[in-house]
């Protein structure tokens, strides 16, 4: 027997049951079941970011209910791993970023210690002069104010 009714008066949409502990699976699901011998099942989901990242589903061979205590853990257990989950996600993401940080700092440190002397200073006229070299000038210093430095605004171009 499906849900009754079938869509939600007023909507026509049917009834959102993701935050339901208690449901049923589609009869496929269910027979594939059975084909495979498992008399009882449960899942436990697993989140990041608000969307399902991974599940741990049990199987037993026997019937087998639950007390809420034990499913009120299970969902606990679920929610902690998915917190674990994502802080090892967010320390390899600031590895890696980590990791580009160095990276970009040999590449500006041998870049400024193997430039001519005359790269690294100014043009004469600074705020008048919109040279090829300049509007270079200013996307790195668009690039440094981007990484909390305030280099001086390039007047000269749209570019500063």
């Amino acid at each position: 027997m499906g849900l009754l009714p079938e869509v939600r008066e007023g909507t026509g949409e049917p009834l959102d049951l993701s935050g339901s502990t208690l449901r049923t699976v589609s009869g496929y699901h269910l027979e594939y079941l059975r084909n495979i011998g498992v008399a009882s099942s449960m899942s436990v989901s697993l989140l990041h970011e608000g969307e399902l990242w991974g599940l741990i589903a049990c199987h037993g061979d026997a019937p087998r209910r639950l007390t809420p205590e034990v499913r009120a853990a299970c969902e606990f257990f679920g929610i902690a791993l998915s917190l674990q989950l994502a802080a090892v996600a967010e320390r390899e993401q600031a590895d890696e970023l980590s990791g580009y940080r160095r990276a970009l700092a040999t590449l500006l440190a041998r870049l400024s210690s193997q430039a001519p002397e005359a790269l690294l200073r100014p043009a004469p006229d600074w705020s008048n002069s919109c040279t090829p070299t300049v509007r270079c000038s200013c996307a790195v210093r668009r690039w440094w104010r981007r990484a909390a430095r305030s280099p001086p605004r390039c007047r000269g171009c749209s570019g500063g």
